[in-house]
């Protein structure tokens, strides 16, 4: 079942392979859009990766040239958001 929430979430439901219950029609359509999409190829996530170390790179050279100048940095808002950033980025205080 597709959600809205956090722009785009799934909820599954799981059962034994030996279960009585199958695969809702849905389940086939959302895997032919994700082959569509290039989530089964590797260099889907290869690159997804090189992207996000690079937007890592520009935001500690941000932050680090932010500091040397003396400003302060002040965040609001996206906890959850906020703190995996933070941590992907090893960013303390």
């Amino acid at each position: 079942e597709e959600l809205p929430t956090h722009g785009g979430s799934l909820r599954v439901y799981l059962a034994r392979v030996e279960s009585v219950h199958r695969p809702a029609p849905a389940v086939a359509g959302l895997l032919e859009r994700e082959a569509t999409g290039g989530l089964t190829q590797m260099k889907t996530y290869t690159s997804f990766a090189e992207r996000a170390y690079g937007a890592k790179r520009a935001l500690l050279s941000f932050l680090i040239s932010a500091k040397n100048e003396g400003k302060t940095i002040c965040g609001y808002g996206a906890p959850g958001k906020g703190n995996t950033l933070l941590n992907y980025c090893g960013i303390g205080t």
